[in-house]
């Protein structure tokens, strides 16, 4: 069967789903005391291309992290240094609720799933 057959035959609506993922994040999980769960899904092409290059990990769990919302007001107060006037920006929450390596690993998980990850192909023949 050739390939454009194989497409053909596939449900059109999950060649041109995105994925999506649930990651449990232990020490915020801890923290609060209970599952600290966050949803993640895959960028699309254009979003990756809008991403700024300053923060860029931060601004990938911005656009990927479905299930927090890192600008709202509540938080962005409940997070914010006493000595500081101004709200935090929804950079700076992620900055404070999350380690560097929380970051680091939400942020690679997002774009895992946005077809960056090792295991997204498989050479079968070496020429």
């Amino acid at each position: 069967m050739s390939l454009l057959n194989l497409l053909l035959d596939a449900d059109p609506k999950s060649l041109t789903e995105y994925p999506t993922e649930k990651i449990k994040l232990k020490r915020l999980s801890k923290v609060c005391g209970s599952d600290f769960i966050v949803e993640i899904r895959a960028l699309t092409q254009r979003e990756i291309d809008e991403l700024p290059q300053d923060a860029h990990r931060e601004h990938v769990i911005l656009k990927g992290v479905t299930n927090i919302e890192f600008g709202d007001t509540g938080l962005r107060e409940r997070l914010k240094p006493e000595s500081r006037k101004t709200p935090l920006t929804p950079v700076e929450v992620i900055q404070r609720l999350f380690l560097p390596g929380e970051i680091a690993r939400l942020s690679s998980s997002i774009l895992d799933l946005s077809g960056f990850g090792d295991g997204m192909l498989e050479k079968i023949e070496k020429n």
